[in-house]
């Protein structure tokens, strides 16, 4: 599949328009809508430098094939809308009310099981890692009429450090029981 994507970006490189920049930056602009995202954001989610899809969604530069790859296969675009502007702008089905469903019936079974198997330190790291990845998820808590998850500043540093991610799930999970021991001991001794 990557090869004759890679095949089908150089086709399109050569036949492109000469306003291919302005052309691409607007289905960039026009994905970020959608999928209400940041520049930022959509830029992460594909694997690309902040500063490297700038220059794509200014007009600046043409999207190289890691573009057309991280928004084909980690955001389901599909990528003949984002070529030529016809058809749907995701694969077929995959952004359809019952493929959204699916997927989160999904996304709940296995948390039930997750969460049926683990401590509660592995949990609260769980949450911190969802909170982390989705900011989306504090603002969720709070109109549920929860506290926003809370974690010291240092923590969150640590929690995406290769040092962090390199360690045992037992591990990862004393860590979490000691700084959630830490934050309870703080809230008892403000």
């Amino acid at each position: 599949m990557e090869q004759s994507i890679n095949q089908y970006f150089g086709f399109v490189k050569q036949k492109m328009i000469t306003n291919a920049e302005v052309f691409f930056s607007e289905r960039l602009s026009e994905i970020c809508k959608t999928k209400k995202l940041t520049s930022k954001d959509l830029a992460l989610a594909i694997g690309v430098k902040p500063s490297t899809f700038q220059r794509y969604t200014s007009a600046n530069s043409v999207p190289s094939a890691e573009v057309f790859l991280g928004l084909h296969y980690h955001l389901g675009i599909n990528l003949s809308w984002f070529v030529t502007g016809e058809g749907s702008m995701f694969r077929d089905g995959e952004h359809s009310p019952q493929a959204r469903a699916q997927t989160s019936l999904l996304l709940c079974q296995w948390i039930e099981h997750y969460a049926s198997t683990r401590t509660k330190a592995e949990l609260n790291w769980l949450e911190v890692e969802i909170a982390r990845q989705y900011p989306e998820f504090n603002a969720w808590l709070i109109e549920q009429g929860h506290e926003p998850l809370a974690k010291p500043d240092w923590f969150d540093r640590f929690l995406m450090s290769p040092l962090f991610k390199a360690l045992s799930p037992a591990a990862r999970s004393e860590i979490a029981e000691m700084v959630e021991a830490a934050a309870q001991q703080g809230k008892k001794n403000p």
